[in-house]
Parts: structure tokens; sequence; C-alpha cells
């Protein structure tokens, strides 16, 4: 039987939901957010577009969705320019869009893809994702036995 505090919800105001996001974000390790980006060969994203990848990671963690002024609000940049660099990382698959929903916010999460990169240490090879350590190396044609007269 569950106790009377494991039933009941958490109720936070929305400063503290920023705080723990905010918080999330500090811990994410920068060289995980490097490496997940370059096992995808993501190219020519700066330190603000890691940025913004490693808060919407913070706010995935948090089971939240990523919208356009969340993420302006943390990150303390104009909507305009941040819906545009979520637009971006979302042709560049680290991001989907949600479709549908009576919403006029954008709701966006992140891709399967990058969740793999990042979570699992795959890559993608031609095309495909590969996990580490599941690459096949090329294996030497052996030697005929064949022997000359």
């Amino acid at each position: 039987m569950m106790s009377e505090e494991e039933g009941q919800e958490m109720d936070l105001s929305i400063d503290e939901v920023l705080k723990l996001i905010e918080q999330r974000f500090k811990d994410i390790e920068d060289h995980r957010i490097y490496f997940s980006l370059r096992d995808m060969k993501v190219r020519w994203i700066g330190s603000s577009g890691r940025e913004m990848v490693k808060f919407c990671v913070a706010i995935d963690e948090m089971g939240l969705p990523i919208t356009t002024p969340l993420v302006a609000t943390l990150m303390d940049k104009a909507p305009s320019n941040v819906r545009t660099s979520l637009h971006h990382l979302g042709d560049k698959r680290i991001i989907t869009l949600m479709r549908g929903g009576k919403s006029p916010i954008q709701k966006w999460f992140l891709s399967s893809t990058y969740k793999e990169c990042y979570y699992e240490g795959a890559r993608i090879i031609d095309g495909e994702l590969v996990h580490r350590g599941d690459e096949q190396e090329e294996l030497e044609e052996p030697e005929d036995d064949f022997k000359y007269p």
C-alpha cells in the first residue's frame, strides 16, 4: 500500500521547474553532447547550438516537451531566434517536431536517433545507426593453399 506522501504529486512553481532544468543542464557533461553530435556527423554547430542541445536534453530528461518559450526563457534569448535555432536542430535530426494538437505553441522532443547516440554511444555509418562495438572489421582474405610447381 502506498503511503500518503508517495501518492501525492509534486506541486512545483514555474521558477522551481526552471531551477531544476538549469541544475540538470549544469550536470550534463559537455563532452557527451560534443561526441554524440560528432557521432551523428553533425557539422557546423557552434557553442550556442551545443548549449541549446544541452538544454533540450535537460528538458527532455525532466519529461517536459521542448518549447520555444521555455528554451527562450532558459537561454535568455528572443523567442524568434530560438524558434529558428530549434528548426535548425530539427533539420539536423537532433529534435523532432510533434505534429497535431490544438496548441499554437510548437512542441519538440529529442529524436530517437539522437537519444541512441547520446545514451548508448551509437554512430551513423553509411546512413545506418551502428552501436559502438557492433562495427564489423574488415577481415583479411585467407591465403590460398595452392602451391606452385
